[in-house]
């Protein structure tokens, strides 16, 4: 789509508004990048062919670039900007950005900041572009330990398959769609698979086959030992709080008709997970390990923001105390800023509560920080299995050559 448009462009002599928040898409399309923060431009800087958008000063556009994870940050927690966007029906005394940035001083909460000249083409709204001490570096990284994956195996998948039969128009006329054909793979205790490839591939197939949300038509899927491909719902409901998935669209994923605490509590309830007395009190303790507040639980999805309603998917899927945890594109509808507040989190609950990670996603960067392993699929196949640095460094296959060529 993008080489499309830059065709369409060059042709046709067009100029072009890009809106994003995919700072690749920005290094590689745009002449110039304006930031906006709160309804308001914050910096505007070309891009330079080699460098991108490293002379970059203001401190939200520095904090974007330190949120873009990548395989050289794994072992890095993701730079993530505390607190929310204020609303814009509030007026403001100072810089929009002040009540988030670790450089305010004095000036920054009372004065609204002028543009300031830094470089031809190059102009920041910031106070600090006029002290002579401001500090043009990115922040030092701080580390995040990652889980070590242990040997225990929570998931093995052997020549799992998905036939769908379509019509084809004619009479009695039947077709056989293999969406998912014979992949086999194992996942252990602390340990992320990150399976890729581009849309309609079958990895959201795959992943409903291993639940049982979607009948599989052959092979096995063993959970915690045992082969539950094929079992009935009445004997599969055993197994399955030993596996629980985070949806990609935090905005549908949520019944809007339920407080957040009757939400928690529902599966809990379904698969008889705790005592009823002290449902509660694991809830709050739910609720501020994915880093949201106990006042939570009486309100409604949408009183919160896309990154809150994520966290909240993930503590829904963790209030059953699962041991394999199924991450379908969790951070493709959340902006960058968000999106490493997630990651960092996956990560700590990962190392903390050693559960296996099966991350469905097209970010590549993403699973270069987050995963161990990578499985690469085609057309229902899995065409290259191995550790992600293997993977993204030497790839072996022509298909997961032309994916890593793509990313930008």
């Amino acid at each position: 789509m993008l080489d499309l448009l830059a065709d369409i462009q060059r042709r046709q002599g067009m100029g072009m508004l890009l809106i994003t928040h995919d700072l690749g898409v920005a290094r590689h399309m745009a002449d110039r990048v304006g930031i906006m923060y709160a309804g308001q431009l914050v910096e505007k800087l070309p891009v330079d062919p080699e460098n991108g958008l490293e002379a970059a000063f203001h401190p939200y556009t520095r904090k974007l670039m330190a949120a873009v994870p990548s395989l050289q940050r794994a072992g890095e927690r993701l730079a993530a900007i505390p607190g929310r966007v204020p609303p814009l029906d509030q007026p403001f005394a100072g810089c929009r950005f002040a009540d988030r940035c670790a450089h305010a001083f004095a000036p920054c909460a009372g004065t609204v900041p002028d543009w300031t000249g830094l470089a031809e083409d190059h102009a920041v709204r910031c106070h600090l572009a006029v002290q002579p001490e401001a500090v043009r570096k990115l922040e030092t990284a701080q580390t995040l330990k990652m889980a070590e994956p242990g040997r225990a195996s929570v998931l093995a998948v052997r020549g799992l398959a998905v036939t769908y039969t379509q019509r084809t128009g004619q009479m009695f006329g039947k077709k056989h769609i293999r969406a998912v054909d014979g992949i086999s793979f194992e996942l252990n205790a602390g340990e992320t698979l990150a399976l890729v490839g581009e849309s309609g591939c079958g990895k959201t197939t795959a992943a409903k086959a291993i639940l049982g949300l979607t009948p599989a038509s052959g092979g096995e899927v063993e959970l915690d030992g045992k082969n539950v491909a094929g079992l009935p719902e009445r004997r599969f409901k055993p197994y399955r709080r030993l596996a629980q998935i985070v949806f990609q669209d935090p905005y549908s994923s949520l019944n809007p008709r339920m407080r957040v605490g009757d939400i928690l509590q529902e599966g809990m309830a379904a698969l008889g997970v705790g005592e009823t007395a002290r449902r509660s009190r694991a809830i709050a303790a739910l609720l501020e390990k994915v880093g949201l507040s106990p006042d939570a639980v009486n309100r409604y999805p949408h009183e919160f923001s896309g990154g809150q309603r994520q966290r909240i998917a993930i503590a829904r899927a963790l209030a059953v105390k699962p041991r394999l945890l199924i991450c379908d594109e969790p951070t493709s509808a959340l902006d960058v800023s968000v999106q490493a507040q997630i990651l960092n989190l996956l990560a700590d609950l990962q190392r903390e509560e050693g559960l296996a990670m099966l991350f469905i996603t097209h970010n590549l960067a993403a699973v270069g920080y987050l995963a161990h392993r990578v499985a690469v699929m085609k057309a229902g196949k899995i065409v290259e299995i191995g550790s992600a640095r293997d993977i993204l460094v030497r790839p072996q296959h022509p298909y997961t050559q032309g994916l890593l060529a793509s990313v930008l």
